[in-house]
Formats: structure tokens, C-alpha cells, sequence
């Protein structure tokens, strides 16, 4: 069954009014049977990943919107998706409690690190796999499990770090199966930020496993998390409404974006600059913000939840991606503000 592809060419489109309430998509990338959990552009900008609830995760072509690969595998929800820092790999997780790794075309399973698996030394088995992502070097990965977080060196299927402190703060008849929704290391390599439950985010050594900083502000779950790309800062979104940006050094609240959003906030990203932040959101809009002044550039309105979005590598492009099935993509000019 061919992907089908709505591509509007409009000129007035290709550079959005920064002040306007609702640009539009030059890009729809349709395809997927279910909520796109995750979508991110490759190191080169030619490429977009994305991961499903539909148990797919697919390659698409940023330019022209053409589908050129896809994987069903997974046998469950496929959580997030993302490129190695050198294009050469993708990482996939999924509720099928597995970690896969693919080649950049997504045409093979390079590796599954699973507990059933007989390619890793990895027992997982017992736990589905939220988050998983890349280090820098591309030779690890940082994922997040139920209750911990953990290093994985890719290779050798050795454990290298486990990260434990997020907790579990409803009452036992109500009680979670997550209680980390996230995972990513710092440009340098030498800290790990993770997001929780327990209405924090938190900051970790690599190399002795300990909490350096525990990010507060959220009054509620924290679902997703960023630094930015010199590392020297984190932004943080959750279910609160609230996105937070804070000192990757001391832990400090830097900024807060609050009273756009009116419903909870599940995703954010930086653009490359630094300068500007994404959100991504429950009540149906995608934001741009200035990071300095807190100021809202731009509202982009949906017809669904946005789950996900993030700025292309050259900063000029954003992709949002949808409870609807649908990823977009929306050329934005930011030099211009």
C-alpha cells in the first residue's frame, strides 16, 4: 500500500510569519496507523525517523516527504526513535521490552538487546523499555526502564551504569508502571538528565553513578527533557503546563514558560543555537519560545496532541509529531526574530 504524501507548495509558506497564530505544514507525512510517539531529523537534515503506536518506526525523506523505509519488528508500541550522532546507526525503543538497533536506512536489525536475545548480555526481560538513546561516540546507549536508568555499552552488552532515585509517589492502588520517562546524555558525555514520576528531573555523574543536581519546579510528572546543544543548560516539560530551563552545572532554575499551554506539555527541544526552545503539547499547539526572555515567538495549532517535535540541524525547519498519525513539517525563518 503506497504511503500517501501532501506536500503544499506555496510560497508563503516556506517562511513562517514568527507572529502568526497558525503557519502551515509544507510537509505531511502520513502512513503511520497510530500516534507518532517520536520523530527526529538525521545529523544531515535529509532524513526523518519516526516511531509509532502502530509498532512501526519509519524513515522518510525530509525533502520531498517520500517514505523510504520502515521496520515492523517491534511487536508492541515503539517509543522513541532517534540517529547516532554520525548518521551510521538508529536506536529504537519499545514497550516489547527490547532496544534495537538498525542500520541508517533502516533496512537492517544490526542488534537486539533483550534479556531473549542471544546477541546481548543484557536481563530486561521483566521490563518494558521507555526511552533509549545514543551517546555521543555512538558506542552506548542510555535507556529508560521502569524504575532505573542504565548505560548500556552496545558492543559488549555490558551494563556500565545504573541509575537509581526516581520514585514511585501515587498510592499503592494506583500505582505506575513508569516511573522514568526519559533519558539523554550531555553533549560531553559525562552526565546522564532523566525524567520522572515523582515530579523531577535529575542530573547524573556518569562515571560514579550519583545524583549531581534534582531538578525541581514541577508540581507533577516530568516527561521529557533536553540540553541544550553547549551543554550548559536543560530544559524540562511536564504535565504541569510548566516548561522549566535550568544550570546543567548548578542545578538552578534559569527560566520558566507559563500560561500558553493549557494542558500538559510532553515534549521540548532546543534549537541548534540554543537560543530558542520547541514544546510540544496536549492542548493541540506546538510552541516557539526565546529562552533569554521567555517570550513566545510562535503558536502552531494542530488537530490532535502533539507528542513530540524538534528543530532541524540548520534551525530552519521544525517537525511536530501528532496523536493523529501525522508528522509536519513547518519551515521557520529564525534569524529573522
Amino acid at each position: 500500500m503506497k504511503t500517501a504524501i501532501h506536500i503544499t507548495m506555496s510560497l508563503c509558506f516556506l517562511t513562517a510569519n514568527l507572529h502568526a497564530e497558525n503557519p502551515h505544514a509544507i510537509l505531511e507525512l502520513k502512513g503511520h496507523a497510530g500516534g507518532v510517539n517520536f520523530a527526529a531529523f538525521s545529523p544531515d537534515g535529509k532524513k526523518i525517523v519516526t516511531a509509532s503506536k502502530d509498532k512501526t518506526v519509519r524513515i522518510w525523506d525530509a525533502e520531498s516527504g517520500r517514505e523510504i523505509g520502515k521496520q515492523e519488528r517491534h511487536t508492541d508500541e515503539v517509543f522513541s526513535i532517534s540517529f547516532s550522532a554520525d548518521g551510521g546507526k538508529i536506536v529504537t525503543a519499545s514497550a516489547d521490552k527490547t532496544v534495537r538497533i538498525w542500520d541508517a536506512e533502516l533496512k537492517h536489525e544490526l542488534k537486539i538487546l533483550s534479556g531473549a536475545s542471544r546477541y546481548s548480555f543484557f536481563d530486561i526481560s521483566a521490563s518494558a523499555v521507555r526511552f533509549a538513546a545514543f551517546s555521543p561516540d555512538g558506542k552506548k546507549v542510555v535507556v529508560a526502564l521502569e524504575k532505573t536508568a542504565q548505560i548500556w555499552d552496545i558492543e559488549s552488552g555490558k551494563v556500565l551504569q545504573v541509575f537509581r532515585g526516581h520514585r514511585e509517589m501515587a498510592p499503592p492502588e494506583v500505582r505506575r508502571k513508569y516511573w522514568i520517562n526519559s533519558a539523554f546524555f550531555s553533549p560531553n558525555e559525562k552526565k546522564v538528565v532523566t525524567t520522572g514520576i515523582d515530579h523531577t528531573a535529575r542530573i547524573w555523574d556518569i562515571d560514579s553513578g550519583k545524583t549531581l543536581h534534582t531538578l525541581k519546579g514541577h508540581n507533577s510528572t516530568v516527561f521529557h527533557a533536553a540540553f541544550s546543544p553547549d551543554g550548559i543548560k536543560i530544559a524540562t516539560v511536564g504535565w504541569n503546563r510548566i516548561a522549566i530551563i535550568h544550570s546543567a552545572e548548578l542545578g538552578t532554575t534559569l527560566q520558566r514558560f507559563v500560561g500558553r499551554h493549557i494542558h500538559a506539555i510532553y515534549s521540548v527541544n532546543f534549537s541548534p543555537d540554543g537560543k530558542k526552545i520547541i514544546t510540544g503539547s496536549q492542548d493541540h499547539t506546538a510552541r516557539i519560545w526565546d529562552v533569554e526572555s521567555g517570550e513566545e515567538l510562535l503558536s502552531i495549532k494542530h488537530p490532535a496532541e502533539v507528542l513530540m517535535v524538534a528543530f532541524s540541524p540548520d534551525g530552519r525547519r521544525v517537525i511536530t509529531a501528532c496523536q493523529d498519525g501525522i508528522v509536519r513539517l513547518f519551515v521557520v525563518e529564525l534569524e529573522n526574530i
